[in-house]
């Protein structure tokens, strides 16, 4: 082999092992900081939950994600974990799901979050993520046992409530 080529190489992997190393101590040193700030978030959750009913927990979370500071990456990922937890266990809202597609099919759920988010008002990067919860909790075994309605269609099409 070529003696260039063989320092590149080297030089790539030395590359590699400093940002796997930096990776695994960022994680070390700030696992238990993530891992608490989850536990406040679905703490948060099952509290508005318990008051609310699905549309209510929609409500919250897109009036939450308004805010300025809650649209950058980790407020977002905090607001979807309080999200999630607070549908979980809300009261049933009829109709809730009528119009969800199924996760099954991502082109139709994007497109869904998108208009959900338009018709909101909100148009960061961040809110359709957010509005997929909504699309993974109406496919759930825990929404069709709340609903007793039975579970998505195979085909992918919208779910039944």
């Amino acid at each position: 082999m070529n003696k260039t080529l063989l320092i590149v190489l080297a030089g790539i992997a030395a590359v590699l092992a400093l940002a796997v190393g930096g990776a695994v101590w960022w994680w070390k040193s700030h696992a238990d900081e993530i891992m608490g700030a989850m536990d406040v978030a679905i703490e948060a959750g099952r509290k508005e939950g318990a008051t609310l009913d699905e549309a209510g927990c929609l409500d919250v979370a897109a009036a939450r994600h308004r805010e300025p500071a809650s649209q950058g990456l980790i407020a977002s990922t905090r607001n979807g974990i309080t999200f999630q937890t607070c549908l979980q266990v809300s009261r049933l809202t009829p109709d809730f799901c009528r119009e969800v597609p199924s996760k099954s099919n991502p082109f139709d759920a994007a497109n869904w979050a998108q208009q959900v988010c338009a018709k909101q008002g909100l148009s960061d990067p961040y809110c359709p993520s957010l509005m997929q919860q909504v699309t993974t909790y109406c496919g759930s075994e825990r929404r069709e046992a709340k609903s007793g309605q039975g579970p998505v269609r195979p085909e992918g099409k919208a779910l039944r409530t």
